[in-house]
């Protein structure tokens, strides 16, 4: 038999308390009998921890970045290097494909996608298709003539890209021929036009990359 309680009186520290003993513990045939009304109380109280917290972090300058999260974000793979070595850029280090390939050996994993780097292509292959660096930016900062790209993984986990065309691709193209009205609503649209396709081996395991024009693909 139930006994209704007012949530005025459910202490939520003491059930925080009571669960986190249970883990502690370690015991499989440990439980915490806790009635239905301190269940509904507990996610109550979580939701509304959650929306009191910040969208935006204010945060001040300079802010130090360290650590394996600086790893993330800056280290860089280099084809002439085998194990690890210092970044040019001074932050962070380089790596060969031997690293690649033994994280994803270590991890069972197909693939590495990264980005941060500019791309004069949009996206870039490294250590026999393991590793794909991925820059969206097109004409970055205005004063590069890169094109971006993006990275579609269906439900197959067959990874295609689609080209964002730098300025004077689409200058040339309208300058060598006559676009028709659909090419030139596609250009306003965003700029995003498919590479042809031919055929292209397919990755490690379960990845696969979709057919693309060898023309348009990056060099390992």
């Amino acid at each position: 038999m139930s006994i209704d309680i007012d949530n005025s009186q459910l202490d939520i520290d003491n059930l925080l308390e009571r669960l986190l003993k249970v883990r502690e513990c370690h015991l499989p045939d440990k439980f915490v009998q806790i009635s239905e009304q301190e269940i509904n109380l507990l996610c109550e109280k979580s939701k509304d921890v959650f929306l009191s917290q910040p969208m935006l972090l204010e945060l001040e300058a300079p802010i130090k970045i360290c650590g394996l999260l600086c790893d993330l974000l800056w280290s860089d793979p280099d084809n002439d290097l085998k194990g690890w070595s210092e970044n040019d850029a001074g932050i962070s280090l380089r790596f060969g494909v031997d690293i690649v390939n033994e994280f994803l050996n270590q991890h069972k994993m197909d693939l590495i996608c990264r980005a941060h780097k500019v791309i004069n292509d949009g996206y870039e292959f490294f250590a026999d298709r393991r590793l794909v660096t991925v820059f969206s930016a097109p004409n970055y900062l205005g004063s590069f003539d890169n094109a971006g790209a993006l990275m579609s993984v269906d439900k197959n986990l067959i990874c295609s890209f689609m080209i964002l065309h730098s300025s004077s691709d689409l200058a040339n193209e309208s300058d060598d021929k006559n676009l028709d009205s659909d090419c030139q609503a596609q250009s306003v649209s965003g700029n995003m036009i498919s590479p042809p396709v031919t055929k292209v081996d397919s990755c490690q395991k379960c990845v696969s990359w979709a057919d693309m024009n060898d023309s348009a693909s990056p060099q390992e």
